[in-house]
C-alpha cells in the first residue's frame, strides 16, 4: 500500500507534464496550463517553497547551473528539473537522500555519475530527451519500482543488470538505437512497456514470462517476430512452443490479408507509424505456454 501510495505521489508531482511532441507519459491527461514567465524572484520562490516543502521544481527556466547551493535542500522528495540546460546531474541533487522521484527530462546530460547510488529511495526516474549513449551498471542498484523513462537519447545496449529492478512497473526505451531486448526484462513485473522506434527485429520468447504485462508499444522497428505487418485488424492466441515438440520456441503466423481494399487501408495507416500491440497474457494450467495477442491500427 505504502508503495502504491509512493508511486502516485510521484506521478501527480512530475507526471502532470504533456510534452505533445515527445516522449512523456502523462499520467492523467491533463493540458498544462500557461505558465508566467521565469523571474529570479520567481526562483528564488521556488526554491524557499522547496526549502519547507520538500518539492524541488525549477522546471522550463533554461538553467545551465544548479541555482539551489545557497539553500538547505537535503530533505528533498520530489525534484523537477526537467526542461533546463544542464550538462550534468547537479552533485548536489544526488546528495538529497530521501529523494523518491526525479524528473530530468529535456537536458543536456551525456552521462550519470555513479554518486546517483546515493539515492537510495529513488522509485521514479525520468531521463528522456538527453544525449546519453551509456547506462551504467550502478544505475540499477536503485530501488526504481514507478517508472524508468530513458526515451529519446542514443543508448545502443540495455545492461542485463537492468533484470535487478525487481519491483519495477513501467518501462520507456523508446527512440534510442536499440537492436536486442535483454531476456532479463521478462523477468520484471512490467505493466507498460515501450521499447518504438528502435532497430529491434524480434521480441524474445521468454517475454512470454510478462505475466502482468498491460500493455506494450513497438512501433517503428524492423520487427521481424512477431511480423511488421500484420493485417488491420486480428486477435489470435497461439502457443509458443514448436510444433516437433523440442525446447525451440516460436510466435505463431497471423492470418493474410484478406482483400485489397484492406491492403489499401493498412498502407494507409502504415504511413502514419502507429502500431499499438497489446498482449494479454493467458493463464491457462496446461503446459504448453500460450499467449493472447490483440492488434489494432489506429490513425
Amino acid at each position: 500500500m505504502a508503495a502504491s501510495q509512493g508511486g502516485a505521489v510521484a506521478a501527480a508531482l512530475l507526471q502532470g507534464h504533456q510534452y505533445p511532441a515527445g516522449p512523456h507519459w502523462s499520467a492523467n491527461g491533463a493540458p498544462l496550463q500557461p505558465q508566467p514567465p521565469h523571474t529570479a524572484r520567481s526562483l528564488d520562490r521556488a526554491l524557499d517553497d522547496a526549502a519547507s516543502s520538500g518539492v524541488l521544481n525549477i522546471s522550463g527556466r533554461k538553467l545551465r547551473d544548479y541555482p539551489g547551493l545557497s539553500y538547505d535542500l537535503t530533505d528533498t522528495t520530489h525534484a523537477d528539473l526537467s526542461k533546463n540546460r544542464f550538462a550534468e546531474i547537479p552533485p548536489e541533487v544526488c546528495m538529497f537522500a530521501p529523494l523518491e522521484s526525479l524528473n530530468l527530462y529535456h537536458n543536456c546530460i551525456k552521462m550519470i555519475p555513479e554518486a546517483i547510488v546515493n539515492l537510495q529511495m529513488l522509485t521514479y526516474l525520468n531521463i528522456s530527451r538527453n544525449q546519453l549513449t551509456v547506462l551504467p551498471k550502478f544505475l540499477f542498484n536503485l530501488p526504481l519500482r514507478v517508472l524508468v523513462d530513458i526515451s529519446c537519447n542514443e543508448i545502443q545496449v540495455l545492461p542485463t543488470q537492468m533484470g535487478k529492478l525487481y519491483a519495477l512497473r513501467e518501462l520507456n526505451i523508446r527512440r534510442n538505437c536499440i537492436q536486442v531486448l535483454p531476456d532479463e526484462l521478462s523477468n520484471l513485473p512490467l505493466i507498460r512497456l515501450d521499447f518504438s522506434c528502435n532497430k529491434i527485429t524480434e521480441i524474445p520468447t521468454s517475454y512470454r514470462k510478462l505475466c502482468q504485462i498491460q500493455h506494450i508499444v513497438l512501433d517503428n522497428n524492423p520487427m521481424q517476430s512477431p511480423p511488421a505487418q500484420p493485417s488491420l485488424s486480428c486477435s489470435f492466441e497461439g502457443s509458443l512452443k514448436s510444433e516437433n515438440g523440442d525446447d525451440e520456441t516460436k510466435w505463431p503466423e497471423l492470418p493474410p490479408i484478406l482483400n485489397q481494399n484492406e491492403e489499401r487501408r493498412r498502407n494507409k495507416y502504415l504511413r502514419k507509424d502507429y502500431l499499438k500491440v497489446q498482449i494479454n497474457r493467458a493463464a491457462e494450467p496446461s503446459s504448453r505456454s500460450r499467449i493472447s495477442v490483440n492488434i489494432q491500427w489506429q490513425i
